[in-house]
C-alpha cells in the first residue's frame, strides 16, 4: 500500500501547481504585498 501512495501524491501535487500557475496566469495581479 505504500507504493501506490507516492504516485497519487506526485500526480496530485502537479496538478495543484498546474492550477495554481493557471489561476496565476488567469488573473494576471501581481501580488507583491
Amino acid at each position: 500500500m505504500g507504493h501506490a501512495n507516492i504516485p497519487s501524491f506526485i500526480i496530485g501535487m502537479m496538478l495543484g501547481y498546474y492550477v495554481y500557475e493557471k489561476r496565476k496566469t488567469g488573473l494576471q495581479v501581481p501580488k507583491s504585498r
